[in-house]
């Protein structure tokens, strides 16, 4: 009968916590990949506007960066391409970059700032996008309902910790990424480097995401791709808001942690220098509708001493793009985004640039409609 060749204690002990060092050294490994040099990999829609943005530094590296920070509108219709024109005779020439996230409020804004001064990079201005659909935290706009689908970061947990609800889920989930990557992103590891091994609809669905978030200009801007092929479709896109943003804007409620995490951000960009300014994005005149007196008087009176009290000009664009420009309620169209661009350029960047107190004009409004 043959013997079995049996390892002594010790070497068997030592083997177990070598291979569990080892293992933890490839994760670690991993981890460092992914979240430092390889972002794309576990998080496309940050990771590779991150890339494009250090392309742009790297080839421009004297010029200030002025940063759009936003949600899919503005992602969608403020496109630095057109700016070109405004910024003629500024020196240095600044370089414009739309890193607008879609879905993102105040929390997941100040949750990117942070990723990106993480990543080094500090912008000389600051376009803030706020919208007060988002405000109440609630309903179909309410963030923590997006943030569950991101790809989390070490550096989110001290903003998660304190502005959502539900955090338990959210770092077990962040741990899980961080901590064993290899499990957690095999998928996209294999796209970038065995595709074969995948089941094909999977490396299309992974190919597609690349090519959602890959801007063609190196600006960040992404052109709205859900066009109504009519005017019926386009009102019926635009009745959806009715159910989705007309009750979270009658009553209006600002909540608390959007106003805490907005504050923190500006406070952070005043710490270091960086101007900042908030924007309202176009909006549909249906949507406007939707804005009751009550609802106006309180969006001028928050953001009227957000103003003040940060020195942030507050540029209302709610009026600037006409119904034909808008794919449904809040969304506008590759064709609406140039000449709003243009506009913005010419009316609000310009003259912000070169540090002139901007007019009225721009500003809030007296009438939302």
């Amino acid at each position: 009968m043959p013997k079995l060749f049996l390892m002594p204690a010790g070497k068997g002990k030592r083997a177990i916590v070598w291979a569990a060092l080892v293992f933890a050294g490839i994760e670690l490994a991993a981890s460092l990949v992914l979240n430092t040099w390889r972002p794309e990999l576990r998080d496309p829609a940050f990771g590779l506007r991150l890339r494009m943005l250090q392309k742009r530094r790297a080839a421009y590296p004297d010029a200030p960066l002025v940063l759009v920070l936003g949600s899919s509108r503005a992602l969608h219709a403020l496109a630095p391409a057109y700016l070109a024109d405004s910024l003629k005779g500024q020196s240095p020439r600044p370089v414009v970059f739309n890193f607008s996230l879609s879905g993102s409020g105040s929390v997941r804004e100040l949750m990117t700032f942070r990723r990106l001064r993480a990543a080094g990079i500090r912008p000389n201005w600051l376009l803030i996008e706020t919208w007060p659909v988002q405000w109440p935290e609630e309903g179909a706009f309410a963030e923590r309902l997006l943030v569950v689908e991101d790809e989390l970061r070490w550096t989110d947990l001290t903003v998660l910790s304190r502005y959502l609800p539900g955090k338990l889920e959210l770092f077990a989930r962040a741990l899980k990424g961080n901590l064993v990557p290899l499990v957690s992103y095999r998928s996209r590891l294999l796209h970038a480097s065995a595709r074969i091994l995948l089941p094909r609809e999977l490396d299309r669905s992974l190919a597609k995401e690349d090519d959602d978030w890959t801007c063609t200009d190196g600006t960040g801007w992404l052109p709205y791709r859900k066009i109504p092929k009519d005017l019926a479709a386009l009102r019926r896109e635009v009745e959806k808001g009715l159910l989705v943003a007309a009750p979270l804007l009658n009553p209006l409620r600002i909540s608390p942690d959007y106003d805490r995490a907005l504050r923190e951000l500006l406070e952070e960009c005043r710490t270091e220098g960086i101007k900042t300014a908030l924007v309202l994005m176009p909006e549909h005149s249906t949507c406007r509708g939707w804005y009751v007196p009550e609802t106006s008087a309180l969006v001028h009176r928050y953001l009227g001493l957000i103003s003040a009290e940060y020195a942030c000009p507050v540029i209302d664009a709610r009026t600037w793009a006409p119904d034909e420009h808008f794919a449904d309620f809040c969304h506008m169209t590759p064709q609406g985004a140039g000449p709003f661009s243009e506009r913005f350029g010419r009316n609000v960047l310009r003259p912000w640039l070169q540090g002139k107190i901007l007019d009225r004009a721009p500003l809030l409004s007296q009438s939302d409609r």
